[in-house]
């Protein structure tokens, strides 16, 4: 039975440095328990998301309606690292 969860919300770029070290504890603090251990990525850093509420970061702009170098850059500097 998985008796242990560890969730990482990712609203920024900026956090995705930090997602190693999330990983990294998670084991520790299973091996340590010897409980299984479930984690979860929130992957919320979605261009144009919310941009105006600030309930988001909304640090990847769309240019237009295609928005093409939006998802350009979501893929590469968000999704890909």
């Amino acid at each position: 039975n998985i008796k242990m969860f560890q969730f990482y919300w990712i609203d920024s770029m900026a956090r995705i440095a930090n997602l190693s070290t999330v990983l990294d504890g998670a084991v520790a603090q299973a091996s340590k328990s010897g409980d299984k251990m479930v984690v979860q990525i929130i992957i919320y850093d979605i261009p144009d998301r919310d941009c105006s509420a600030a309930a988001s970061n909304g640090e990847i702009l769309c240019e237009n309606a295609a928005c093409a170098q939006g998802i350009q850059t979501y893929q590469t500097k968000y999704i890909d690292p």
